[in-house]
């Protein structure tokens, strides 16, 4: 793909190390950072196909909000073999890192109400997700 306007070029023989062992490391680092971007990019294209699908003025009734409306959460996976998960974000929680994928609303709530995994504390999760103490 052309760099455009915007996007800088590089140059044609980037410099790299010499060192095998940094190279192996940068190589998994942009493949780990290539997965971060297709499991993104997925999400967003996924939600934009179901905006697009839904009736205009479709969803919204009465005391609901969009975090409500959302079917897109995220799911925080522990670091490591075997990954596990860790963490449920609402959709818009801007403290998601690490390994992530999206999940729907009731693989959400599966996944709090079976006691396998917490809830982000600083997005409230839970409490979108109507789960949790009283």
């Amino acid at each position: 793909m052309p760099a455009g306007p915007d996007l800088p070029r590089l140059p044609p023989d980037p410099p790299l190390p010499e060192d095998p062992e940094i190279l192996r490391l940068l190589l998994r680092w942009c493949e780990i950072q290539s997965e971060a971007i297709r499991v993104r990019l997925a999400a967003i294209e996924d939600r934009q196909r179901a905006a697009a699908a839904k009736p205009a003025g479709a969803g919204a009734g009465p005391g609901r909000g969009p975090k409500e409306l959302s079917e897109q959460w995220i799911v925080q996976y522990t670091i490591g073999a075997p990954r596990k998960p860790m963490l449920v974000h609402t959709p818009d929680c801007g403290l998601t890192t690490g390994h992530t994928r999206p999940i729907t609303r009731a693989q959400a709530l599966e996944l709090l109400t079976g006691h396998t995994v917490e809830a982000c504390g600083i997005c409230g999760a839970e409490r979108h997700l109507g789960v949790g103490s009283p």
